[in-house]
């Protein structure tokens, strides 16, 4: 923001990146406020109905963000990261086809920049298409190493061809890039990482840090149900049923249609019943399990 008041020669390159760090911080009231002065102050910019789209983007309303994307590269047909914008408008409603059209002519225009062509493995990938969306992401960290991102994806498809301890170790080496770069892994936007690392955990039969996986995606998204039911799983798994029934019962008071906590939660209440009724059994199963 200062920037941009006090240098306005480079306003058109600050611009962009106040407009994605708006976007990435989840503050629509402020991007709104952005955008309304914009439009006032400079109606025949492409830049302008770029922020005005990324806005209605940001609070969801994709259709309306589309006209003002294609507003802005109408004015600036070789404006690649508008044509970005425009294709995740698709890809947040599931329109494959679209999407991918869109980013192949993002990629075109944007060069060696690794974001087109990871965003065509990972919509390849919502498209269960496991083979072509494991070339791109590929390809995309051939042309940049550092993007946690496409380590995150690549543990993705890993996970769906049935290779959990690849996978696992894709998405630990996410959390690890992303710390080196900004130190923390406090963004929400991290917290599938985190979940599939517990979802891995589980299946690879290390419950203690499945646990500890589900409890970091838990600081960053409490609300979650699935993530609650996904926890409660592990300690029932794992014989800790008193666990297990806080973690179903929260799951259930977020989401009572939560299929999971449904199905579990009773038969951990049972189980923890019988095993306070017989602690020496109890003590004597938890010894085998050790």
């Amino acid at each position: 923001k200062k920037v941009l008041k006090n240098y306005p020669d480079c306003r058109s390159e600050i611009l962009l990146v106040h407009v994605a760090c708006l976007v990435e911080l989840d503050l629509p009231n402020d991007l709104f406020f952005l955008s309304h002065k914009l439009v006032q102050a400079s109606p025949n910019s492409y830049l302008t109905w770029y922020s005005v789209g990324c806005y209605y983007f940001l609070i969801g309303k994709q259709d309306v963000a589309r006209q003002f994307f294609t507003k802005s590269t109408t004015l600036h047909p070789d404006f690649g990261i508008g044509w970005l914008a425009f294709a995740h408008s698709f890809a947040q409603e599931g329109e494959h086809d679209q999407a991918l059209a869109l980013y192949r002519t993002a990629f075109r225009l944007l060069g060696g920049s690794h974001i087109p062509t990871l965003c065509v493995g990972i919509e390849h990938a919502r498209a269960s298409n496991f083979p072509l969306a494991n070339h791109f992401i590929q390809k995309a960290g051939d042309l940049c190493t550092f993007d946690p991102l496409i380590s995150n994806e690549l543990g993705v498809v890993a996970y769906k061809y049935g290779d959990i301890e690849k996978a696992y170790g894709y998405f630990q080496a996410a959390v690890k890039q992303q710390e080196a770069i900004d130190s923390h892994t406090g963004s929400n936007r991290w917290e599938p990482t985190f979940f599939n690392m517990g979802l891995c955990c589980r299946l690879l039969g290390r419950y203690e840090d499945a646990v500890a996986a589900f409890s970091e995606a838990l600081l960053l998204c409490p609300s979650k149900a699935s993530t609650h039911s996904a926890l409660a799983l592990t300690h029932h798994i794992y014989g800790d049923f008193e666990a297990a029934m806080e973690s179903y019962q929260q799951a259930l008071s977020l989401d009572p249609e939560d299929l999971v906590a449904k199905e579990y939660h009773e038969d951990a209440l049972q189980m923890f019943v019988e095993n306070a009724m017989t602690p020496d059994l109890a003590l004597q199963g938890e010894d085998t399990q050790m």
